[in-house]
């Protein structure tokens, strides 16, 4: 498998012509892999393209063979659309075709069986904990999903939207792909795109205690202190010593605010401080200081900044 890697991604390919060493790679990259293939006429081929992070991974993959195919249960999900071709799988009694760009959600506790017809497929799979951290859950809680399309169409649209905002404005771009906040955010926004969008139930919360005037302080601490690096609402919870639950609510009530518009508001504050430090015309500009602060949607950004500082950041860098 060749492969070519940054600090915070690994970019991979793999190409095979045999069957049993494609289900091999594959069943080490998802989970066991089996079933009965044949080559689909006088091409017999498997291609894997795709891009590694921690706690997801996004791949393509097409699949030049017809037949039956089972899939053990993969640890944490995985989010399946279909490219071309046909896939047709079942588990826990619920049988799914998929369809063209409707995604398709693989719980992690389910066995698939499924048929398949020279599937081209794109797959995003994120860890657990991953998922947990990002809707902030406390430690060993745990989103459990349903092997299910999305709640709605207007779900539909918006993983799929969130998707391709990652590939496009953050993996496939070679100044926010460099950037490992900006690569840890795209992992978040996939995270809480996945909660919001797929059915799931989540385990017992245990009953916390407010936060008081010492765990505001210490959040509010982390959140100075760390603004620069990948955050969760699940570290701000732990530096704090509080549940999730009680770090927003204390947020509200001493700032009228949410823990993560305050991280918001501190990032911009160091954004407008490297844009007036920079040097009109050097190397610096303006959308790498907004990677290098976890910005990876540059009209969004330069939004936030204007309501925050009544002008657009690029005047601040000529100014």
């Amino acid at each position: 498998m060749a492969a070519s890697a940054s600090l915070h991604m690994l970019r991979t390919r793999f190409e095979t012509t045999d069957v049993d060493h494609a289900m091999d790679v594959l069943s080490g990259d998802y989970s066991q892999l089996s079933g009965a293939l044949r080559a689909n006429g006088t091409r017999s081929r498997c291609v894997v393209t795709g891009s590694e992070m921690a706690g997801c991974a996004i791949r393509e993959i097409q699949f030049n063979w017809d037949g039956q195919l089972d899939v053990e249960p993969i640890p944490g999900v995985c989010v399946v659309e279909l490219l071309d071709g046909e896939y047709e799988t079942a588990a826990d009694r619920h049988r799914i075709g998929l369809r063209r760009d409707v995604p398709v959600m693989f719980g992690s506790r389910a066995h698939h069986q499924g048929r398949i017809a020279c599937p081209v497929t794109r797959t995003v799979q994120l860890d657990d904990a991953v998922l947990a951290a990002a809707v902030g859950l406390p430690p060993g809680d745990m989103l459990v999903f349903r092997f299910a399309e999305p709640i709605s169409p207007a779900w539909t649209r918006y993983w799929t939207a969130t998707r391709r905002h990652v590939m496009e404005a953050v993996l496939n771009d070679p100044v926010t792909s460099a950037s490992a906040l900006c690569v840890s955010q795209a992992v978040r926004m996939l995270a809480v795109a996945a909660a919001q969008a797929f059915p799931h139930t989540r385990t017992a919360v245990a009953t916390h205690g407010s936060a008081g005037a010492g765990s505001f302080r210490r959040a509010v601490a982390f959140i100075d202190d760390r603004a620069c690096e990948p955050i969760t609402m699940a570290d701000i919870a732990t530096a704090a010593r509080a549940s999730a639950d009680d770090v927003r609510a204390a947020f509200r009530r001493h700032l009228d605010t949410t823990p993560m518009r305050y991280l918001r508001r501190v990032r911009l504050t160091g954004t407008h401080k490297d844009l007036r430090a920079a040097t009109l015309g050097g190397d610096v500009t303006v959308d790498v200081i907004a990677a290098r602060w976890g910005f990876t949607h540059l009209a969004g950004f330069t939004e936030y900044y204007r309501e925050q500082y009544g002008c657009l950041p690029s005047e601040t860098l000529r100014s």
